[in-house]
């Protein structure tokens, strides 16, 4: 009975010993816990500004992409036009230039022509 006896002691002393250490883990992840509870109310409070903030400085950034959007379509629409009034300048100018290029070079050759025909004569 001896040896019974001193088995259930030892088995009661480690239970006691077992709650113990799981007592302190308790109280140690209590702590935790209400750290981890500060820590969040906090970064919720000091979020929720940085959050407006980054709210009102995308909608600045996008009223700027939309001024800039408009700058370069403007670029656009004046490249294109100077495009245009380039190529009607070009035919204008290149068109008639080309003829009188082409009839300069026409007497130059009749009149060489005609002028060799006199010096045969």
């Amino acid at each position: 009975m001896s040896w019974y006896l001193s088995i259930q002691t030892i088995f009661v002393f480690a239970i006691v010993l077992l709650v113990g250490f799981i007592i302190i883990v308790l109280v140690q992840l209590k702590k935790t816990l209400i750290s981890i509870d500060e820590l969040v109310k906090k970064v919720n409070t000091e979020l929720t500004p940085l959050l407006s903030k980054a709210r009102i400085t995308l909608d600045e950034v996008n009223s700027e992409l939309s001024r800039v959007n408009g700058i370069v379509n403007s670029i656009h629409e004046v490249s294109e036009r100077v495009q245009n009034t380039t190529d009607v300048a070009k035919k204008i100018v290149a068109s008639p230039a080309l003829k009188l290029s082409g009839l300069a070079t026409g007497l130059r050759v009749a009149a060489a022509k005609l002028i060799g025909r006199r010096k045969k004569r």
